[in-house]
């Protein structure tokens, strides 16, 4: 995507992955949403991607049009009914997800430390930090390790 590095963006994490038949149809739907999505009346410039079958992020360039409260109210009912049709839960930020083997897994917060006391998992694990809100740090952090992320303040230094 060739966008700003101010776009802002918006992280919703399945909490399991989605097969292809789901991830068809919930590009279709949320293709649909973007074409309609309006902040007072103005089109948004807006996209959105389904990446690893895991992870479905809407970008909005704000140097058009900002996103509005009403408009991202619309995001967030959109997805709330992503997450009803299809059996997900998308807003739960105690999932966090890490990459093994190629693969994703997903860990609840509270049992990272015993993963990585356990050594399965380390300060070198691949993690997907949602917390993100804009395109630059998409590009530069989204996908990084668990040392270089919010979660090694809150776990490491507690299991080394």
């Amino acid at each position: 995507m060739n966008l700003p590095d101010s776009t802002r963006l918006w992280i919703y994490q399945s909490n399991r992955v989605l097969n292809d038949y789901e991830v068809d149809e919930i590009k279709s739907e949320a293709e649909e949403f973007i074409s309609t999505w309006q902040s007072h009346g103005t089109d948004l410039v807006a996209n959105f991607d389904l990446l690893h079958n895991t992870f479905l992020i809407f970008f909005v360039n704000q140097e058009y049009c900002n996103a509005s409260g009403c408009s991202i109210d619309k995001s967030v009912n959109f997805i709330k009914k992503i997450e009803e049709k299809y059996g997900l839960d998308l807003f739960d930020r105690m999932n966090l997800a890490f990459e093994k083997d190629g693969k994703i897994e997903f860990i609840k917060f509270p049992q990272l430390e015993s993963r990585l006391t356990e050594g399965k998992l380390n300060a070198d694990s691949t993690f997907y930090d949602n917390s993100i809100t804009n395109y630059k740090e998409f590009k530069d952090s989204w996908k990084t390790t668990i040392k270089d992320s919010w979660v090694a303040a809150r776990v490491l230094n507690k299991t080394t």
